[in-house]
């Protein structure tokens, strides 16, 4: 067996959020640099900036460190050893990421530290001419003006890849590829795109050296999973695209394009491809929440959507009530009107006295000049990074420059900031929608870093203080803020809030009188009115004088853009009457608000399933219609079919990530199957283990049609789908049974063993070679395989190691029979958080919800744990052993029982659903899509698939 180790790709901790406001990357290299007269050289990437230049070294404990043009007195090649080296010369540099975490940026003064940094697989001469260019810049008065013309030409010059396209037979919709800008919070990112009549292909500007499997980082997204697109305003300019990926409630894509010409164009392109159903209008929404169809959070959700809000965009962040106005009682009466805000008023009227000192400031302000009650907003990207900045501590980094705000500016108590909302005359904030969100644990209110600082009182900011009904759970509070939205109050009041955000109260004589007039700036372009204003007579309310486009200065469209930041956006005008009041009806139940709103969309590479002929599986068992117990969430109704794979127990099973009907199995007879779990037939069929041991657990990569397999001869397998073979192993990559592999973004692999102990390695680094049809690649072995020493080793667990999960951020959490639950990071190799006495005897499975982790028990028991909190939040006794764990998109956990039954329960709060029963024995390994169950049945060689009917 031919094996060949491919070389570990180095984590990178550069990320977007480092550069300045609206500063880009032209260029990407592998570096060596030495630092000082007595530096050492050190190996890293280099960014070239449009500001500055970047450094990010391979050695974990160097910071980042930016070179800012501004600050270099010199700049030259010199020679090196017999190489062109860059020389600057630079009085302030500025280090940041220190050991990867994010802490304040230090600014580090020097007399012209000199550095020298040469390219060793690029040519410094060709590249040195941008370089030193941009360092021309750094003091030139028309400098935003000529950055803008070298943005223009790195983008003419980008060509797209078109190796990434995955199908020969795909039509290209689009004849070239067309500028864009990915939009992500806080960061824009220079890009290309494709569109086809099956994908939609994204390609940066420059590469992402950090990744594998080649220099191209394309991301595609089939068409057919496009639920939603929505045109969007982008800085006040008709520019944007939102497109929605799988769920309607997930994950999108944020492309800003030149003008509007080319955004519609795109749309309509997209629009006539995808299966989605047509957009409804303002006022059909309207109609639907005032006949109960839709919730509160629903409704407000959507017309945030329909407003061109999203959460890609600070500046025009979703935007939700205050409701509640008690923050300091024990109990909080939901009953009682006393409890809710106002909502007929903007967050500025609600405390008459402040309001008094508003309208004396308006009156005395010259005609001449636009006037404005409320010199801020509801809604800035400080206020959305404000409330995020334990969650996030990064987004504050970014806008504040790299310093925390003052520790008695943050968020630190809920009682607080609604003071400060209702006195202080530079705050009239509204809440974002995490606020309500009961789907995961609120993280944004626990404490998460501690580099925030101490308070004047001595006191550290730790978790966010909460009002005593909340008893002290940030769980409860968000759940009883969720009721309040829901109530019967709100509802009969909601439509007088949505007058003011998005009705007929936010502009003209109507806002006048509402008292909900914001600075100009805040309004995108329309015709200015002339209005009465009753307290101080005629006067113009110039309303809607932003038009970028208008604008031909780079210099002053910057500073305008700005300005829009700092000031924020109001929401595009949906109605321009009265809203409709409530008019009852049955009342629409509560949905989860979209989990982890935040999350970027993962990479989607097409890779294809092999179509080989194999022996066709005899089901034992025809299709079994089963309808789901009911529970407290809609259950679903399934058809059972069982397929005799093995000759021994199967021991893992998963499906194929880019293609939900294929199933790898795993059994004690040695073996991995691929099967179709529609028509049966076995396609590939592989005796993994030489030595005959039993096989234990299996992962698949979702980019490179490739299986891991463990062992009980402590022997990791890596099984190439498309190739039909083995194409490595690792022999002794622990010291007892493999237990539990994963893996995570195809790069880096888990494992774990009854020896205790996890091991981390780097993923599967495979070449791929294109042949006529994409579908069929052909692979070339030699640089694959595993790493032949893992990177990092944890030992902590006192017992065997029974399950280990990558969460979608790259955490790794695993789980021993003791019950005790180590989250540790793989950048470092230390373990962050421990769950302990969870459950009362051994546990057998583990899966993330979002940040939280559930685990299951020989005891009966599934139980929700918070990470962060380090404790326990849910448990439900299912009354029988469970032996296995798995989640779908849907955030429902599914657990395999020892009697066969497989248990069905609502992720978020734990509450069973229904049970699906019919397997032959105890359900060991599970494997979950949303239209299926796939479970490995212990002693007969059976797996058992619930096919989901509706």
């Amino acid at each position: 067996m031919m094996r060949v180790r491919g070389a570990r790709a180095k984590a990178r901790r550069f990320t977007p959020l480092l550069l300045d406001d609206g500063e880009h990357v032209f260029a990407d290299f592998e570096c060596v640099v030495v630092a000082g007269r007595a530096g050492r050289p050190c190996t890293g990437r280099i960014k070239v900036c449009s500001r500055s230049l970047i450094v990010d070294p391979d050695a974990w404990d160097t910071p980042v460190t930016r070179l800012p043009y501004a600050s270099m007195s010199h700049m030259d090649l010199s020679m090196r050893s017999g190489a062109p080296a860059l020389d600057v010369r630079c009085r302030i540099v500025v280090e940041m990421k220190h050991q990867g975490q994010d802490t304040p940026y230090v600014s580090r003064e020097s007399i012209d530290d000199n550095w020298k940094v040469t390219l060793p697989y690029s040519d410094l001469g060709l590249e040195f001419p941008l370089i030193r260019r941009l360092f021309e810049l750094r003091h030139d008065v028309d400098r935003a003006d000529k950055l803008a013309g070298i943005v223009h030409e790195r983008v003419q010059m980008a060509v797209f890849d078109t190796s990434a396209i995955s199908d020969i037979k795909e039509r290209l919709l689009t004849p070239k590829a067309v500028p864009c800008n990915v939009i992500t919070p806080l960061q824009q990112s220079l890009s290309v795109m494709m569109l086809t009549d099956s994908r939609l292909y994204v390609q940066p500007i420059v590469q992402d050296a950090g990744r594998t499997g080649g220099s191209c980082c394309v991301t595609s997204h089939p068409i057919s999973k496009v639920t939603e697109v929505f045109r969007r305003r982008y800085a006040m300019r008709h520019i944007g695209l939102e497109v929605f990926i799988g769920d309607p409630q997930g994950a999108s894509v944020f492309l800003a394009f030149d003008d509007t010409s080319v955004r519609d164009s795109i749309y309509e392109m997209i629009a006539a491809h995808a299966n989605i159903p047509g957009q409804k209008s303002a006022r059909e929404l309207a109609d639907e929440w005032s006949s109960g169809v839709l919730s509160n959070f629903d409704y407000i959700l959507a017309l945030n959507r329909l407003s061109g809000r999203s959460f890609n965009d600070f500046t025009a962040y979703p935007v939700f009530p205050w409701v509640i106005a008690d923050y300091k009682s024990q109990n909080l009466d939901l009953s009682n009107p006393d409890t809710y805000r106002d909502l007929s008023k903007p967050m500025g009227a609600v405390n008459a006295e402040r309001l008094a000192k508003f309208r004396e400031r308006y009156k005395e302000m010259p005609d001449d000049q636009p006037k404005f009650l409320y010199g801020t907003h509801y809604s800035t990207p400080g206020y959305v990074v404000y409330y995020l900045v334990r969650e996030q501590p990064a987004y504050m980094l970014t806008l504040q420059g790299g310093k925390f705000d003052s520790p008695d500016r943050l968020f630190v108590s809920v009682a607080e900031t609604w003071e400060s909302c209702n006195r202080n005359q530079a705050d009239v904030k509204e809440l974002i929608p995490q606020f309500y969100d009961v789907s995961c644990t609120p993280r944004f209110l626990l404490e998460s870093s501690t580099f925030l600082g101490q308070r004047q009182d001595g006191s550290a900011i730790g978790a966010v203080h909460l009002p005593p009904w909340a008893e002290g759970d940030p769980r409860r509070f968000v759940s009883l803020l969720r009721s309040a939205l829901e109530s019967d109050h709100v509802r009969q009041h909601l439509n007088e809030w949505i007058d003011l955000v998005f009705g007929f109260k936010q502009r003209g004589q109507e806002a006048i009188d509402a008292d909900n007039v914001f600075y100009h700036l805040t309004y995108e372009v329309c015709k200015c009115l002339s209005v009465c204003d009753p307290a101080v007579g005629l006067t113009r309310l110039y309303q809607g004088s932003v038009d970028l486009d208008s604008i031909h200065s780079e210099t002053e469209r910057q500073c305008l853009l700005s300005q829009i930041r700092e000031f924020g956006q109001t929401p595009s005008q949906l109605f321009t009457e009265p809203h409709p009041r409530y008019q009852g009806g049955e009342r629409a139940p509560h949905s989860p608000v979209p989990h982890s709103p935040l999350k970027a969309v993962p990479r989607d590479n097409a890779a294809a399933a092999d179509s080989a002929s194999a022996d066709q599986i005899a089901a034992m068992n025809g299709t079994e219609p089963l309808s789901g117990q009911d529970g407290s969430r809609i259950a679903h109704q399934y058809a059972l079919q069982r397929f005799g794979v093995h000759q021994g127990g199967v021991t893992g099973v998963v499906l194929d990530p880019n293609d939900s009907s294929t199933v790898v199995s795993v059994s004690l007879d040695t073996t991995l199957k691929v099967f179709d779990r529609n028509d049966g037939r076995v396609r590939r069929s592989c005796r993994l283990d030489d030595q005959g041991f039993a096989l234990s657990c299996v992962t698949m990569s979702a980019k490179t049609a490739v299986c891991i397999a463990g062992s009980w001869s402590n022997r990791l397998h890596v099984y190439s789908v498309s190739a039909g073979q083995c194409i490595d192993s690792v022999a002794h990559a622990h010291d007892d049974i493999v237990t539990a592999v994963d893996l995570y973004d195809s790069r880096l692999l888990a494992s774990a063993s009854k020896d205790a102990s996890v091991k981390r390695n780097p993923g599967v680094g495979v070449r791929r070679f294109r042949t006529d049809d994409a579908r069929n690649a052909v692979w070339d072995l030699r640089p694959s395989g595993i790493a032949s020493t893992p990177t990092h080793v944890l030992m902590e667990h006192e017992s065997g190691v029974v399950a280990v999960r990558f969460s979608d951020d790259g955490l790794v959490a695993s789980v021993d029979q003791d019950g005790v639950v180590l989250v540790w990071d793989t950048r470092t190799g230390c373990s962050s958080h421990c769950l302990t006495q969870v459950h009362k005897q051994p546990v057998t499975g583990l899966a993330w919800i979002g940040v939280d982790l559930a685990t299951c028990s020989i005891d009966g028991t599934l139980a929700i744990g918070s990470v962060s909190a380090r404790r326990p939040l849910h448990q439900v006794a299912l009354a029988e052993p469970l032996l296995s764990l798995s989640i779908d998109s849907r955030l429902r956990l599914y657990c395999g029982a020892r009697s066969g039954a497989v248990h069905v329960c609502n992720g978020i709060d734990d509450i069973p659903v229904q049970t699906l029963s019919g397997g032959t024995g105890p359900i060991v390994s599970l494997a979950t899509c949303d239209d299926a169950v796939v479970a490995a049945v212990a002693g007969d060689g059976v797996v058992a698939i619930w096919n989901r009917l509706c």
